[in-house]
């Protein structure tokens, strides 16, 4: 869009093949702009600037980020799985924001694990601790003593193949084993302990055709085993293979469903988040296969 978001949209129809609405959100930006990130493309620096923009503009005066944007007409409290997104694209394309950390640490349960909202204080609404949300929070603040419970938390989702009853939102597998794969790419070490897990259990959900399920988990899936160094074999090549097929003749990917409102009966995606996942995987088993150079 003109001022740099790339849409959402969402359904009461878990498909996503009806009944969808333009839902305004930071959410699906940042990811589409981080995987643009593996992109060599001329037009990428262009969308990537007014994404990072946009997103800039939507960050509330204490450093966080809501579900909704000043766009839509529904409001909502901020919670730690945007605003660990943004910050850490943000902080990646070096775009300066206000100091958020503190808001982080002071969002734990009893158990040293993240909770997902920024609740006012007293608040008694509902704050769940999401395994998903926490791989994001620890993309942004790394490795560190205050981040090792929520490690530890996810580390043992993965290895005791808990990840059904531990995320609220994440309505594919492969999501969570993007975003854990995504952090320990990014220097978070501690998730090392999930790296066979993950890379084991990735490869037992691909299905004839080389699909992981539909085409945001097939990238998801191919990305996660490449940010654990899986080499380029035939699975992946496969894997590819069946996304390219499912490449549309004006270069998009179609709509899936990425995260979902279980208890309300509402589903998100978007084309532009399917279509910048596949590129990312693409891209990125394009290096791996023939080198930077290839």
């Amino acid at each position: 869009m003109s001022h740099g978001e790339f849409r959402t949209y969402a359904s009461t129809d878990s498909t996503l093949r009806r009944l969808l609405h333009f839902d305004s959100s930071p959410f699906v930006t940042s990811f589409v702009a981080y995987s643009l990130g593996y992109v060599d493309d001329p037009r990428v620096p262009e969308m990537a600037q007014r994404a990072t923009r946009f997103l800039r503009d939507e960050m509330d005066r204490n450093g966080t980020w809501r579900y909704w944007t000043s766009l839509n007409d529904k409001r909502i409290d901020p919670d730690l799985d945007d605003t660990a997104c943004i910050s850490f694209l943000l902080r990646q394309r070096r775009v300066p924001f206000s100091p958020n950390t503190a808001a982080f640490y002071g969002n734990l349960d009893r158990q040293g694990r993240f909770k997902t909202w920024l609740r006012a204080p007293g608040s008694s609404a509902p704050n769940d601790v999401d395994c998903v949300v926490n791989a994001n929070v620890l993309l942004y603040l790394g490795s560190n003593s205050r981040t090792k419970a929520a490690c530890d938390f996810i580390n043992d989702v993965v290895m005791r193949d808990r990840w059904r009853a531990s995320t609220v939102y994440y309505v594919h597998e492969t999501a969570l084993y993007y975003m854990v794969s995504r952090a320990y790419h990014h220097g978070v070490t501690c998730l090392a302990a999930s790296r066979a897990s993950i890379t084991t259990r990735t490869q037992r959900l691909q299905g004839d055709g080389g699909s992981f399920g539909d085409a945001l988990a097939t990238g998801f899936g191919v990305c996660a085993l490449l940010s654990f160094d899986a080499a380029p074999d035939s699975a992946l090549q496969e894997a590819v293979r069946f996304l390219m097929s499912q490449q549309r003749s004006d270069g998009s990917w179609p709509i899936c469903t990425f995260y979902a409102a279980r208890d309300d009966g509402v589903w998100w995606g978007s084309e532009e988040l399917t279509t910048a996942l596949c590129l990312e995987a693409l891209a990125r088993y394009g290096q791996a296969a023939w080198g930077s150079g290839g």
